[in-house]
């Protein structure tokens, strides 16, 4: 199974798509909030799996580039979940009756972050900005329930 996306500045969200071989692709617009919470969810799990790139030097650009699938309507997405586990990276993609879930390899890791970073940059969403305040208010809320733990 395979990610694609594409940025929409009419829309102003990102086009992504979903392929499985065989399979029509499923197609989803996703927010900037939605995109940033999931660039810093992957980058947390891949600070923690030590395999993370520098922000600061972005992953370099791929050239070859794939193009969306025409076709229907994109759904909206309520939610993308991701989960770590030995050597996997499993997202989920919540629909409002269904969830889709998509495993990587680890090994993957830097080239999914490559293609979340390329995206947000040609949206405008300054993604570096947003990657701090998402880890402050990431801290500041585990901090807030360790407090409420002691009590």
């Amino acid at each position: 199974m395979g990610l694609l996306a594409k940025y929409d500045a009419h829309a102003d969200r990102i086009r992504l798509a979903l392929q499985s071989e065989g399979e029509a692709p499923w197609l989803f617009w996703v927010t900037r909030r939605q995109w940033l919470a999931w660039l810093h969810a992957l980058t947390k799990i891949s600070a923690q799996s030590a395999l993370i790139p520098d922000m600061a030097h972005p992953a370099p650009r791929h050239r070859k580039r794939q193009s969306i699938p025409e076709g229907g309507e994109p759904l909206v997405l309520k939610r993308i979940s991701i989960r770590s586990g030995p050597g996997v990276i499993k997202m989920l993609f919540a629909l409002e009756t269904r969830v889709l879930s998509i495993e990587l390899p680890t090994a993957s890791t830097a080239q999914l972050l490559s293609m979340l970073q390329q995206q947000a940059e040609i949206a405008g969403w300054d993604y570096p900005a947003a990657l701090v305040r998402l880890g402050a208010a990431s801290d500041a809320s585990e901090a807030i329930s360790n407090a409420r733990k002691m009590h």
